[in-house]
């Protein structure tokens, strides 16, 4: 699972600026610290759907550079 992590910041007139973005990627272990599978999310919007996507293309680069 990978969880996006906005920062902003407020100025004084109540704007807010995005200063950092970070992904998060975190892995369900079962009781022997094993990886294991959790059900799917359901991509209500559009909006999801190219969260999912963008995350899906940041997967495969990461396993690409692994190799």
């Amino acid at each position: 699972m990978e969880v996006k992590v906005d920062s902003y910041v407020e100025d004084m007139e109540g704007e807010r600026i995005l200063i950092n973005r970070a992904y998060f990627t975190m892995v369900a272990l079962d009781h022997n610290d094993k990886p294991v599978e959790v059900p799917g999310l359901e991509l209500a919007t559009e909006e999801d759907r190219q969260e999912w996507e963008s995350a899906r293309q940041r997967r495969e680069m990461r396993i690409q550079l692994k190799k």
